[in-house]
């Protein structure tokens, strides 16, 4: 009678170790890759919130500042108050031109069909070597007063002559007449000097009288002077 005997026994295999120090090593390694991995990512996604979180503050105090300025520029008061004030303005600035206006209508401006019959008279007639310095016209049609200078004296008489056949100032006498000679005057540096040149002045009208009441005691005169 054969008998079977089993020799196997468990407790005599050899056992696998899956805790060694290699593999311990191993998988605490990749552990540290990948927090190091992890930690990068979320430096890399708080830095991008930063950005954002930067971005949308400085956007809100933009839109809260505009808020204010809104507010302050068309607050109810205010904008009755500068409206109010543009009325006032404009209606004052309407009153000054119907003032003048209602002025210049009833004339108390003076001579309310303007200066230019006048300007056109002297502008036509001018003569080389004479040239006026001064234009003054009263408030009446009758009151009139030049100056001016010439290389010569008969010059004025000249342009007198031909003031005449201008509508506007034919027939007008002039009743003040004053002239003064002044003689050459050399260079200071040694160039070309101030040649001879006479001095005039001519009134027509009331102007001359006008002037003597207005006018304090003539100085005498120096030459190179001139009116503007």
């Amino acid at each position: 009678m054969s008998q079977q005997i089993n020799l196997f026994n468990p407790l005599f295999l050899k056992k696998k170790r899956y805790f060694s120090a290699a593999t311990m090593a191993q998988a605490l390694g990749v552990l540290a890759v990948g927090l190091a991995a992890f930690y990068g990512y979320a430096r890399y996604q708080e830095t991008l919130l930063e950005a954002e979180a930067q971005t949308a503050t400085r956007t809100f105090e933009a839109e809260k500042a505009r808020l204010a300025k809104f507010t302050a520029d068309f607050a109810p008061g205010k904008a009755q108050n500068e409206t109010e004030k543009a009325i006032a303005g404009t209606q004052a600035e309407i009153a000054a031109r119907q003032a003048l206006l209602s002025q210049l209508q009833t004339g108390v401006l003076g001579n309310t069909r303007g200066y230019s019959a006048f300007l056109g008279a002297f502008a036509r007639r001018t003569r080389p070597g004479v040239w006026l310095t001064s234009i003054q016209i009263g408030s009446g049609e009758d009151s009139l007063a030049l100056a001016g200078r010439a290389l010569q004296g008969e010059l004025v008489s000249e342009l007198l002559a031909q003031y005449k056949l201008e509508p506007a100032l034919k027939g007008r006498p002039f009743n003040g007449m004053s002239i003064v000679n002044y003689p050459a005057a050399p260079a200071a540096g040694g160039g070309p000097g101030l040649p001879a040149y006479v001095e005039f002045r001519l009134s027509s009208g009331r102007m001359e009288k006008d002037r003597a009441d207005a006018a304090p005691p003539a100085a005498s005169a120096s030459p190179g002077a001139g009116e503007g």
